[in-house]
């Protein structure tokens, strides 16, 4: 039984860190205004290729949903590098809900932007209710969280 438990804490060590990397990759990758854009791009350079066009809903809700999971885990931790990265990621959290309310049009619907995905590595696909599904979900994901 000490061994097992010995695994299972390593392991959940291991996810904890592997949630800490990528929460401070997306922290790093946060545009001023709130909001996340990738390039299709980046799909074939396999690296972080920043959007022309400036920050994406649909991105921005995917990094929200993200966050908010992310925070959920870290909200269990009592260690100072959990805690101190958990106060970054609320505060990012706040700026991304702020974002996609500012998006958001007056009908509730919000605009289509850029491609939303890529197939074959070379097709753009634009998924029309990417753009009201995942800000939805992301805006009332994020009002639990503040619960």
């Amino acid at each position: 039984a000490a061994l097992e438990l010995k695994e299972h804490l390593k392991n959940r060590n291991e996810m904890l860190e592997g949630i800490k990397r990528g929460l401070l990759f997306l922290l790093s990758k946060q545009s001023e205004d709130g909001g996340w854009g990738e390039s299709v791009e980046a799909c074939s350079t396999k690296e972080w290729v920043p959007c022309e066009d400036g920050s994406q809903v649909i991105q921005t809700a995917w990094a929200l949903l993200s966050i908010v999971r992310a925070g959920e885990v870290l909200r269990l931790e009592k260690d100072e590098q959990s805690l101190s990265l958990l106060a970054q990621s609320d505060t990012s959290a706040v700026d991304a809900a702020k974002f996609l309310q500012k998006r958001q049009c007056d009908t509730g619907d919000w605009k289509q932007e850029n491609i939303s995905g890529v197939f074959n590595k070379s097709c753009g696909i634009t998924y029309t209710a990417y753009r009201n599904i995942f800000p939805i979900w992301a805006l009332a994901r994020f009002s639990t969280y503040c619960q």
